[in-house]
């Protein structure tokens, strides 16, 4: 595979220009080898989708709203949990927004926990409106904007599994920090990427999903390690209060290790 045959692109973190291919993998849904593109500068690592595959809006989603409905229970059951450690159980008068909110089982669980108001973006045509129609839920159809809401509005804003889909994640982030409140929250969920992960995967220790931190690259265009979120942080003029697991063990141990949770808790 000859590298030197590929663009170059800017790291989407810290800016760093002209990267070049780190290596090619096997892309699930190509079926064909994908260029990763690796920044020393920040340790992050990144794909390049205007390689591969349209980014409609309106995109339709090739599984179906069934994918979401088998996925109501456990959805939901994370969606309380967090909802729950975010707020202390007082979401009284508080305002909450998921970025990505699929059909929006985290919108019912903040509804029933008391939230004043529970807001939704999500890119998926036919997902949106069945959140919309079949669950009278406050859905934009659409990719999240800076024009959608009105500054410092939010107290708690969930981008769930979103930020390694998106082009431009440094300026994401500023958007979702321009509409929370000051001293609201903002959670970041991502698939966890780390030195150890890493390690693992050029090990061949990678036929597990959970291991194969490159199982999606078409998708997955980004791979965000704990030093990507303190870059990212440092960038957008925002306060990262730390990682986030279930565990209290590897909540503490994980992050000193400079290994990664997958949750990232940020504020302004």
């Amino acid at each position: 595979m000859n590298l030197s045959a590929y663009t170059s692109i800017d790291c989407r973190v810290c800016g760093e220009e002209n990267l070049k291919p780190w290596k090619f993998v096997f892309g699930s849904r190509t079926k064909s080898m994908v260029a990763v593109y690796s920044c020393k500068h920040c340790y992050s690592f990144f794909t390049n989708p205007q390689l591969y595959l349209s980014r409609d809006k309106k995109q339709n989603w090739e599984h179906g709203i069934d994918y979401f409905l088998k996925r109501e229970h456990i959805s939901k059951q994370y969606s309380k949990m967090y909802l729950q450690h975010l707020v202390n159980d007082n979401a009284v008068n508080k305002r909450y927004l998921d970025i990505g909110c699929g059909i929006g089982w985290s919108l019912i669980e903040a509804q029933q926990m008391g939230f004043a108001e529970v807001h939704g973006v999500e890119p998926i045509h036919q997902v949106a409106q069945y959140a919309k129609d079949k669950l009278g839920l406050n859905v934009i159809n659409d990719y999240f904007r800076r024009d959608q809401y009105q500054e410092d509005y939010f107290d708690l804003i969930m981008a769930n599994q979103v930020l390694e889909h998106v082009e431009a994640p440094k300026e994401m982030l500023l958007n979702a920090l321009r509409i929370l409140k000051p001293g609201g929250l903002l959670m970041i969920n991502i698939p966890p990427f780390d030195w150890l992960r890493l390690a693992l995967y050029k090990l061949n220790m990678s036929s597990s999903r959970r291991i194969n931190v490159f199982y999606a690259p078409e998708d997955h265009i980004n791979y965000f390690s704990p030093k990507s979120f303190d870059v990212l942080t440092h960038k957008t003029n925002s306060i990262l209060l730390g990682q986030f697991h279930w565990n209290k063990f590897r909540k503490v141990v994980q992050p000193w290790l400079n290994l990664s949770t997958g949750s990232f808790l940020i504020t302004k």
